[in-house]
């Protein structure tokens, strides 16, 4: 048995199955939706589960397997009467495109596999193409990975990739745009601002309509821990440079 009170316990329960409504309402019919929030208000937690499950449609579309994922860790938690581990921080390696796909092929081999996943390489060698993998350490101090890559970034060795980071730049346009974009090596802040676009964690940069959570987030969920995009953007972020990409931004 938990030692939290029980009343904590539903609370985050509830507080789980309400972060799932856009998701349900996405992905099972109306009626079903409607259903689960109807359920949800009784506190038929089992029934509003139950529901949603079983509504699910067999092919399924990331957001239907990102449903899945999250009713399972819900259904988790409730079988063992606790309430889930949080996030605590979120950790971004950052890799060389060509690292990547090597440690890749690496671990197929080691699986006794032929290598299936092909990563896109860029063959523009004035850009520095990245890949990024993600991590999260829950409020136990376990370390939760997703398997591979999750997204990958690229943009100039000169010039600034999203916003200037310097010291002020010359009022005259032409001596500040040679400055920016032209002088100006590409360091750590350009490739933090690539991956906070890609992750919605800055709402000055224009970010996709799709953010890049939902390896991390089905990964979370399989190991437990009922988990939403803004969770992970409101967690602490540590970004990782291996040691290939620092060398490539001492030489640039």
């Amino acid at each position: 048995m938990s030692s939290r009170p029980p009343d904590a316990y539903y609370r985050e329960l509830e507080r789980h199955l309400r972060n799932l409504v856009p998701l349900v309402q996405a992905v099972v019919p109306e009626a079903v939706a409607a259903s689960y929030v109807e359920f949800l208000d009784a506190g038929e937690y089992g029934l509003a589960v139950e529901s949603a499950t079983e509504a699910l449609p067999e092919g399924r579309s990331s957001r239907g397997d990102l449903l899945q994922s999250g009713l399972a860790a819900v259904a988790a938690m409730m079988d063992a009467g606790v309430v889930a581990p949080s996030v605590r921080h979120v950790f971004a390696r950052v890799n060389l495109q060509s690292s990547a796909q090597a440690e890749l092929c690496a671990r197929e081999a080691a699986d006794g596999e032929q290598p299936r996943r092909v990563l896109m390489m860029s063959g523009n060698r004035e850009n520095m193409s990245l890949h990024v993998s993600l991590s999260a350490e829950d409020s136990t101090g376990r370390r939760t990975r997703t398997l591979g890559r999750d997204f990958g970034i690229s943009g100039p060795r000169r010039g600034v990739w999203h916003r200037w980071h310097g010291p002020p730049l010359p009022e005259d346009r032409v001596d500040a745009e040679r400055i920016a974009l032209r002088e100006h090596r590409v360091d750590r802040a350009d490739i933090e601002d690539g991956i906070n676009q890609m992750l919605g964690r800055d709402p000055k940069l224009h970010h996709p309509p799709r953010l890049s959570w939902h390896s991390l987030i089905r990964a979370l969920n399989a190991a437990g821990m009922p988990v939403t995009e803004q969770e992970l953007i409101d967690a602490p972020l540590t970004v990782e440079l291996t040691p290939e990409v620092q060398a490539e931004l001492d030489k640039t």
